[in-house]
C-alpha cells in the first residue's frame, strides 16, 4: 500500500511551466486560504494547472478551495458562461448551485476552472465536494441530477481529458470522482465506469389538444377521462400563490414522504432541508419555481414543484396523498403542468430520472445520460472505498 501523502502549504495555482497565474477573476486569497483541504489535498488542489491540446484548444484546469461565502465571486464569470454553455440546464446554474451549497454546507468545496490558453477565456466551471476520504463529487448531491461541470460549447472532451490528465499526475488527492449526466468525453478519466440513466423528455406543440392528439388512441382516452373525472368532482387544479409557497412545500414534503412510505419507497432526494433549498430558489435571476396544488373539499391532495428555465420545463418532484389515489394525482397534475407549459410558450419538458410507466403513458421518451464512477486504482484508495462503504453498512 502507498503510504500516506506528505503535507503542504496552501499556494497560489500556477500554469505547467510554473509561472503564478494572475488572479484576474476576483477569488482572493482570504477565500481560498479558508478551505479546510489540508496536506496532500491542499498541495494537489493548487499544484500546477495541467494543459490538453484537443483539436487546436488548448485548456488549463485549475482547482482551488472556496468557501460557500466565497460562491459570490464566481457569480458574474458564470453568468458568463451560462451564456456560451453546452447545455443550458437548471442543475449547473450559479443560481441553482450557490441555492443548494448555502443550504447544504459541503464540509469541503473546491472551485474547477477550465481556461482556454489561447484567449484565457474561461472554458469551464464547476464545483467539487470533498469528504473525508477523499471522494470527489461534483456538487449537488441527491437532490440535483445533472452534477457536471458547466463547459462552454465545443470544449467539454478537451476539459474532460485535462482533468484526467490532472488526477492521473496527483493521485494522492483523491479515491474517487463521480458525475451525472455528462458526455462520452467523461471516459478521459481514470478508471472511468459510465452507465447510462435515462430521463424521458418530449417536445411540446403548439396547443394542448395537439399534444393529446399525438398520444396513442387509447392513452388520449385515459387522459381526456381522467381529467372529466375531477371536473366531476370538484377537484381543482391551480398555482400556489407566492404568499402559500412556504406552506405549500412543506406540505408537498409531508405527502411525498407518506406516499412513499405507503409504497415502500426510499428518497434520498427529499430530506428535511430540501424545503429551504426550494424557498431560496424562489425569485432567482435566472430560472422560475412554481408549485401547482391539486385541491379536494378545500383541503390539498397533491402537490406539483416544477422549475423553468431557457425554455425548458423540469418537473421536479410531486406528492400526493395515497387516499386520493383513484384520481390519479401524478397524472393529472403532469397533464395540466404540460398544459401550463405549452401555453406558456415552453419548448421541452424534462421529467426527471426514471423510466416510471405514466411518463412514458404521457408519450414522453426516454432520453439516455452518462452516469460517471472514476477510480483511484492505488492500494491506499481501495483501502480507504472498502472501509467507507463497510461503515455505511453499519449505519444502515
Amino acid at each position: 500500500m502507498t503510504g500516506r501523502p506528505n503535507s503542504g502549504e496552501i499556494s497560489p495555482a500556477t500554469s505547467e511551466a510554473g509561472r503564478q497565474t494572475p488572479d484576474t477573476r476576483g477569488v482572493t486569497a482570504t477565500h481560498l486560504a479558508a478551505s479546510n483541504l489540508d496536506g496532500a489535498e491542499a498541495k494537489a488542489v493548487h499544484s500546477n494547472a495541467v494543459t490538453v491540446n484537443a483539436n487546436v484548444t488548448e485548456v488549463n484546469i485549475e482547482l482551488q478551495p472556496i468557501e460557500v461565502a466565497g460562491l459570490a465571486v464566481l457569480e458574474r464569470e458564470w453568468r458568463e458562461l451560462e451564456g456560451r454553455a453546452t447545455s443550458d440546464s437548471i442543475y449547473t446554474s450559479f443560481d441553482w448551485l450557490r441555492a443548494w451549497a448555502e443550504v447544504y454546507r459541503p464540509r469541503r468545496l473546491v472551485a474547477m476552472r477550465a481556461v482556454d490558453t489561447d484567449d484565457n477565456r474561461t472554458a469551464a466551471l464547476g464545483l467539487i465536494e470533498i469528504d473525508r476520504v477523499r471522494e470527489w463529487r461534483f456538487a449537488g448531491g441527491a437532490q440535483t441530477p445533472r452534477r457536471a461541470p458547466l463547459c462552454a460549447n465545443g470544449y467539454e472532451d478537451a476539459v474532460w481529458k485535462a482533468l484526467g490528465k490532472w488526477l492521473r499526475s496527483h493521485p494522492h488527492a483523491w479515491s474517487t470522482l463521480h458525475a451525472a449526466e455528462l458526455g462520452p468525453g467523461a471516459e478521459a478519466l481514470p478508471h472511468a465506469r459510465m452507465q447510462v440513466r435515462h430521463t424521458p423528455c418530449r417536445s411540446l406543440p403548439d396547443s394542448f389538444d395537439s399534444y393529446l392528439a399525438s398520444l396513442t388512441s387509447k392513452r388520449r382516452g385515459d387522459a381526456r377521462r381522467r381529467l372529466r373525472l375531477i371536473d366531476q368532482v370538484g377537484i381543482e387544479i391551480r398555482e400556489v400563490m407566492p404568499g402559500e409557497l412556504e406552506r405549500a412545500i412543506e406540505d408537498f414534503i409531508r405527502l411525498h414522504h407518506r406516499r412513499a412510505d405507503t409504497k415502500r419507497e426510499t428518497r434520498l432526494n427529499l430530506d428535511n432541508r430540501l424545503d429551504k433549498l426550494l424557498m431560496r430558489i424562489q425569485g432567482a435571476a435566472s430560472l422560475d419555481l412554481t408549485v401547482f396544488e391539486m385541491r379536494h373539499c378545500d383541503e390539498r391532495i397533491g402537490l406539483n414543484v416544477v422549475l423553468e428555465r431557457g425554455g425548458i420545463v423540469y418537473l421536479y418532484s410531486h406528492g400526493w396523498d395515497p387516499a386520493a389515489a383513484r384520481f390519479a394525482p401524478g397524472i393529472v397534475m403532469a397533464l395540466e403542468t404540460i398544459r401550463y407549459a405549452i401555453d406558456r410558450g415552453m419548448l421541452t419538458i424534462d421529467m426527471g430520472p426514471g423510466e416510471q410507466r405514466y411518463k412514458l403513458d404521457l408519450g414522453f421518451t426516454p432520453d439516455p445520460r452518462l452516469m460517471l464512477e472514476a477510480y483511484n486504482p492505488l492500494g491506499w484508495a481501495r483501502a480507504l472505498r472498502i472501509a467507507a462503504d463497510a461503515y455505511a453498512r453499519l449505519r444502515r
